[in-house]
Parts: C-alpha cells; sequence; structure tokens
C-alpha cells in the first residue's frame, strides 16, 4: 500500500535534507523516519544477512557443542569453566558479554598458558610442518 504525500509533506521532504523528516501517528505518538525506497533496500539487506550470519553461528555453535558433549563428559568440566564455555558461545553469536565473564576467562587462559610453557617449553614446530608439506608432494 502506497500513501501519496501532501504538498505540505513534500515541500518539507523537499526542503528539511539532513536529519530525514519524521511523521507522528498521532493517535500512537508513534515517529516513522521517511527514507528514500532504495536506502530502506540497502539497510534491509544488510539486516537480513546479519539475521542469517546469526542463524550460522547459531547452528555451527550448536554442532561443536554436540560434538564436544560426546567427546567430553561434562562432569569432567568444573561448573565455572562450563558456565564461561556457555558465555563465551553467547558472545559469539549475540557479540554481547559481561566484562567479568570476559575477565575470568582471559585470566583461565593466562594460566593454562603458562602451565603449557612450564611443561611443555616452547615448541618450534612450524618449519616441520612446512617441511612434512612440502616433502607429501
Amino acid at each position: 500500500m502506497n500513501i501519496q504525500l501532501t504538498p505540505q509533506q513534500q515541500e518539507v521532504l523537499d526542503t528539511q535534507g539532513e536529519p530525514l523528516p519524521r511523521v507522528i501517528d498521532p493517535r500512537t505518538n508513534v515517529a516513522y523516519v521517511l527514507v528514500p525506497e532504495s536506502a530502506y533496500d540497502v539497510v534491509r539487506e544488510v539486516l537480513e544477512d546479519e539475521r542469517r550470519q546469526r542463524t550460522i553461528r547459531a547452528v555451527a555453535l550448536g554442532n561443536a557443542a554436540g560434538r564436544l558433549s560426546k567427546e567430553v563428559k561434562t562432569t569432567d568440566i568444573p561448573p565455572d569453566v562450563t558456565a564461561d564455555l556457555e558465555a563465551a558461545a553467547r558472545y559469539a553469536v549475540t557479540g554481547e558479554f559481561d566484562a567479568e565473564t570476559l575477565r575470568r576467562i582471559e585470566q583461565r587462559a593466562a594460566q593454562a598458558r603458562q602451565e603449557l610453557l612450564q611443561k611443555m617449553g616452547v615448541q618450534e614446530i612450524s618449519a616441520q610442518i612446512i617441511r612434512e608439506m612440502r616433502d607429501s608432494r
């Protein structure tokens, strides 16, 4: 359904420029922004693409969680680590995170990195991998 602009509304559109004009519904007091259809189409496409990307990430995380639950008994993972894994998955899907959880995850990662360095030392494996790849041709 198309709504025709009145001459007064057309004059406002012609002289308004930026910011874009708003139309107020007098019954609900809801404001609507008038944008050119071409701009609306671009924004709609971007939003639809973002929705598709979130869906893909959610499915991928669900698949990864399913594989993880089959390979690792959840009782092997401490509850606080499980909660942090769930928070990280939420962050990957929604982009939302809790600063305290992020700090805790970063601390745990730094500690794990230190423990690995103490246990294994620095591992120089890149040259070995490159040689194996080159020699396998």
